[in-house]
């Protein structure tokens, strides 16, 4: 297995991920306005969110106050992404582990729905970062938590300077502008085009993976001794990603 260009130098010890049409194919505010008929507004503030402004508290806000859900809700669109999985996470996350990679979710979509999602992906509920929403005693939305840095421009990078404390080499991995944000603070950022491809991302992303399966990742986020090292099933899953690689993902010069 020769070495590329393209093939990380030294392990990093933890990835990334957005959560929102990366992990899952949905864009869980949608899901979550389509049960309070203000689908069609939520939906266009969303695409201005992730393809051209990027997210701001005002717009976060809006959308919250059109949606309102309730906790009912919120624990329920869990499933919702774990229903609408991207092709191969599972896979992914299983080469991770054995690998001893730290795997953390930074989203700007709310707890408890990601961390939920979380744990059916058997991660830790303790590596996932979302906004926080406040319920009324019987389950109707009041508030959300406006301390956190997630609904404010550059605020994953907020997140990801506190990982860097305790992981020196670090991989964030997404499909939003407020992603992309983040690759002068990581090791390395792939924009991920699965299930949406935002063009923004797309033309400032020097690794960009625009097929639906997340196979590419491994060959992108493993050193070429992690590779060879890996038991026959996770190389295979490997050897499927490389193949994608060359055929999905561009890598700009």
């Amino acid at each position: 297995m020769n070495n590329q260009s393209w093939q990380l130098p030294e392990p990093i010890e933890a990835i990334s991920f957005d959560c929102d049409s990366t992990l899952s194919s949905i864009e869980g505010i949608d899901e979550l306005a389509k049960f309070n008929s203000c689908e069609s507004e939520v939906n266009q503030l969303t695409e201005e969110a992730m393809s051209t402004t990027g997210l701001n508290e005002a717009l976060y806000t809006k959308r919250l106050n059109l949606v309102k859900p309730t906790l009912q809700q919120s624990q329920q669109l869990a499933q919702s992404y774990y229903d609408n999985l991207s092709k191969d996470l599972e896979a992914v996350i299983t080469v991770f582990h054995a690998l001893n990679k730290s795997i953390y979710i930074i989203s700007a979509g709310h707890q408890p729905s990601v961390s939920l999602f979380a744990q059916k992906l058997n991660l830790s509920q303790d590596n996932t970062f979302a906004v926080q929403l406040f319920f009324h005693e019987n389950g109707h939305y009041h508030d959300y938590d406006h301390s956190t840095p997630l609904t404010k421009k550059n605020g994953k990078n907020t997140v990801i300077k506190k990982l860097k404390e305790m992981h020196k080499n670090l991989i964030h991995i997404g499909d939003g502008i407020n992603d992309i944000e983040t690759k002068n603070e990581v090791t390395r950022f792939i924009g991920y085009g699965g299930h949406v491809i935002r063009e923004k991302v797309l033309n400032d992303s020097q690794f960009y993976v625009s097929c639906q399966s997340m196979l590419p990742l491994l060959p992108l986020c493993l050193t070429a001794e992690e590779a060879q090292n890996l038991d026959r099933t996770n190389k295979d899953h490997y050897e499927q990603g490389l193949e994608l690689l060359n055929q999905e993902v561009r890598i700009k010069d």
